[in-house]
């Protein structure tokens, strides 16, 4: 089996759709000799952040000079973004190996026996990791918690960044609902660090706890943010970190949005219980990770000359986050918005908030299976006044985009990752923009 016959196979387990359980994940680990079982992991459940909060603590780690794996979902462009060994993405060839080994697997426990796509892939992860021989693995669950196939490993410490309404079909109609299926990566006598402010959602994590017998590390609580400064220029923000035992004063993130200092802060708590088990990392390995961190497809600039951003924010809580950028963080004449949102999103939630910061919205859909009808979209937002732009590829949303540029103007193409990863590819293509690639960080 070569990488596009793995990618084909993989995909084609999409049929199943999502099925949650831990049943099936078990199996596959089990055949696999339990991989889980041979290295330290750091589990990260909630809404939004868990990837700029992995990014953080994967980032540390390796400052640190650990061996580090780092297993997030989607991916942006391919396949390897998922699972990446101490900075370097995993090798197509061992993909198609392990793709080959786990169908094996799934052939010969019957035809019953049907597991997920995002089953395989995380058996495939922590099966690259134990052969690799990690020392710490920074796991993202895909949905949930409670349920999700990552949560068969038993981490040093647990992490809920935050908790809003997503995924109501499969996590519950309620925010309190949402809250117990995400705190059911606490696991008993565990520490687990939460970046959760909502007193209703506290309050469950803190129930939880309680019958865990696990202790709970609060941001604004036992762990604090202080002195937050902006840098208007590239929109980094330095600040001072008080923590259970541990002071760090004026560490810089480099990542945009007032946002990503909070997603910090939980992640420094995860990391000061590491060094509370014994892990050695220096204040400078703290500093640098931190500094260097970078999640691309995520507030990126990928062009300076037009002014093009990408951003995936693809749920309501998301694109609150994005509107607070765009007024405290970015300074811009006009914003032109390219948005594709997939079928099963709340478009009014997302686009909405948006929109109050738009001056030209154009309309697009990605080439992902479920991306939603850009005119089914046009007729759901449809405003008396705003000029609405329908495009059938995100590529051709871009250019339009393009041509209704001037000066002193900034294009944000977000509402899904997806949408936001074709758009980051076309991009930096050598030949979609004038006068070549331009890179992210480049000022």
């Amino acid at each position: 089996m070569n990488f596009d016959e793995a990618m084909a196979a993989l995909e084609g387990l999409e049929l199943h759709g999502i099925v949650l359980g831990l049943d099936r994940i078990r199996y596959l680990l089990e055949a696999l000799g339990n991989p889980q079982e041979t290295f330290s992991s750091i589990h990260i459940a909630g809404t939004n952040g868990k990837g700029s909060t992995a990014v953080y603590l994967n980032s540390v780690l390796q400052k640190a000079g650990l061996r580090t794996g780092l297993y997030t979902s989607p991916h942006l462009h391919h396949f390897p973004e998922r699972i990446v060994l101490s900075g370097e993405e995993v090798a197509p060839e061992v993909v198609a190996a392990q793709t080959e080994r786990l169908f094996q697997i799934i052939r010969s426990a019957g035809p019953d026996f049907h597991p997920t796509y995002f089953e395989v892939t995380t058996a495939m992860a922590f099966t690259v990791f134990a052969e690799a021989g990690i020392e710490f693995a920074v796991v993202e669950t895909g949905l949930g918690g409670r349920l999700d196939a990552t949560n068969v490993i038993r981490p040093v410490v647990s992490v809920i960044t935050n908790v809003a309404m997503e995924h109501a079909d499969y996590l519950g109609d309620s925010l309190e609902a949402i809250a117990r299926e995400k705190g059911g990566v606490i696991k008993p006598g565990g520490v687990t660090v939460t970046g959760v402010r909502n007193p209703r959602v506290r309050a469950i994590l803190e129930e939880i706890c309680a019958a865990q017998e696990a202790r709970l590390i609060r941001l604004g609580g036992e762990i604090r943010v202080e002195d937050v400064q902006v840098h208007r220029e590239g929109g980094a923000r330095s600040f001072t970190f008080r923590g259970v035992e541990k002071t760090w004063k004026e560490l810089t993130v480099g990542m945009m949005g007032e946002h990503q200092v909070f997603n910090a802060a939980v992640a420094l708590g995860a990391l000061e219980i590491l060094m509370q088990r014994g892990v050695e990392i220096s204040d400078a390995a703290v500093r640098e990770g931190l500094r260097e961190a970078r999640w691309p497809g995520r507030l990126e600039t990928v062009s300076r000359d037009p002014w093009i951003m990408v951003d995936g924010a693809h749920n309501p809580h998301a694109a609150r986050v994005l509107q607070q950028v765009l007024k405290d963080d970015l300074d811009y004449h006009r914003l032109i918005l390219v948005i594709g949102i997939l079928q099963d999103k709340d478009v009014p939630a997302i686009v909405l908030p948006l929109l109050s910061c738009s001056d030209r919205l154009i309309l697009t859909r990605p080439e992902y299976y479920r991306g939603t009808d850009p005119e089914g979209l046009a007729e759901k937002i449809r405003q008396p006044g705003l000029d609405v732009t329908v495009t059938g590829s995100v590529c051709d949303a871009v250019d339009a985009a393009r041509a209704f540029y001037a000066p002193g103007d900034l294009i944000l193409v977000t509402g899904s990752l997806y949408t936001a990863g074709e758009a980051r590819d076309y991009l930096l293509s050598e030949d979609s923009l004038p006068g070549g690639r331009s890179f992210p960080g480049d000022d």
